[in-house]
């Protein structure tokens, strides 16, 4: 649970029964980390954990199939990773038409 005051970001974490308090400056909230690929594992490779293996043209294991934001593998899930994998997968899908 985050608490947020006008002059302070505190966030209670709450571990076993027992509450900690961290005074931060910032907090990312990352949620919905697993991925729901298991429809495509008949058709593209995926890892182990279920993201789709794509290289960084966001190319999948089948030509002319492209997989792009946090359902591929990648190291950094953000918004803005995902458009611009989006970016890279349109406009080489558009290259190979």
């Amino acid at each position: 649970m985050a608490k947020i005051d006008y002059n302070q970001l505190m966030l209670q974490i709450k571990i076993l029964g027992e509450t900690k308090t961290l005074n931060v400056d910032a907090l990312f909230v990352a949620i919905g980390q697993i991925p729901m690929n298991q429809i495509f594992s008949e058709i593209v490779e995926l890892d182990e954990y279920g993201f789709i293996k794509a290289d960084e043209e966001c190319r999948t294991s089948v030509k002319g199939i492209y997989a792009a934001g946090d359902c591929r593998v990648k190291s950094v899930r953000q918004l803005t990773t995902a458009a611009s994998d989006g970016a890279i997968a349109g406009l080489n899908a558009c290259n190979n038409l």
